[in-house]
């Protein structure tokens, strides 16, 4: 039984076409549907917003990355490590971490742990929340390193 094969990558396609699909059209759909209005009242409308446009942002990432590892396998062959089964789970695993690093990023944002001198009680617009959840799907493994960063304490 062989458990590395290029055939393990075609899985990855599938599940990043669910991915932009999904964090697409859920934001939409969530923001412009009355019966998910209804659903989604308030915070966790936004928060749900957040994970969804987050998961685009990763999945954009996952994109990036998988197009290099194609190209590397394409120009290398014999340098490149062949995926094994479970390829397709880890890019899902990784984009599902882009929507929660954009939700605690949004969540933190919100309460002002990033802001110095702002205390102000307005939400964040729907055009701010949009963008900021995107780039902290980008960016989900250095967001939530710089956040668990500023509760690290010094042990002396």
């Amino acid at each position: 039984m062989k458990f590395q094969s290029r055939k393990h990558y075609l899985q990855v396609p599938f599940v990043l076409i669910l991915g932009f699909v999904i964090g697409i059209f859920m934001p939409v759909v969530i923001y412009y549907h009355q019966w998910w209005s209804e659903v989604f009242i308030g915070g966790f409308k936004t928060y749900s917003i957040a994970f969804f446009m987050g998961l685009l942002g990763g999945t954009c990432q996952m994109s990036i990355g998988f197009a290099r590892e194609i190209n590397k396998l394409v120009a290398e062959p014999s340098k490149v490590v062949l995926p094994s089964y479970y390829e397709g789970f880890g890019y899902f695993l990784k984009q599902t971490w882009g929507g929660i690093a954009a939700v605690v990023f949004v969540l933190a944002v919100k309460q002002g742990y990033l802001a110095a001198f702002d205390k102000t009680t307005e939400s964040i617009e729907l055009e701010a929340l949009v963008v900021i959840s995107f780039v902290a799907g980008l960016n989900a493994y250095r967001i939530l390193n710089q956040l668990s960063q500023i509760l690290k304490f010094n042990k002396t």
